[in-house]
């Protein structure tokens, strides 16, 4: 099956640090809400997409790799837009086009092993992640 990989980074952040962070990492986030995030799954909107194509096949977002490169590389972004100044929280769903996000899951960024997390990202949950927690 297909997914796509939505997210968003919630807090008072310096909007040219955010792009600054972003220009050097595959995906990019925007700054918005989890439910912001949740209500762009449900429209099918690309507000808050951090895949490019229709979906993301292939990647290893939620495959079980914790050492794939793609998933090593969103974990330093999170980790990277977590210590940003204002940062409070960042949100994750990997869902199909207007499937809803059954679940969520609030993790501490603190205590989250990243590459594992997002290896094993489940389908349908919205993770919410606090940033200095």
């Amino acid at each position: 099956m297909c997914w796509i990989l939505y997210g968003a980074l919630q807090g008072k952040v310096d909007a040219d640090a955010l792009h600054a962070v972003n220009a050097r990492h595959a995906c990019h986030f925007e700054l918005g809400t989890r439910h912001a995030v949740k209500m762009a799954v449900t429209a099918e909107d690309w507000a808050y997409r951090l895949t490019d194509g229709c979906c993301d096949c292939e990647s290893p977002i939620g495959a079980h790799d914790p050492g794939a490169a793609e998933v090593a590389d969103m974990a330093a972004l999170i980790a990277e837009l977590c210590a940003l100044d204002g940062a409070e929280t960042l949100t994750l769903c990997k869902t199909w086009r207007d499937d809803r996000c059954r679940q969520e899951r609030a993790v501490k960024r603190s205590e989250a092993d990243l590459p594992r997390l997002l290896a094993d990202l489940a389908p349908r949950t919205l993770y919410t992640l606090a940033c200095k927690a």
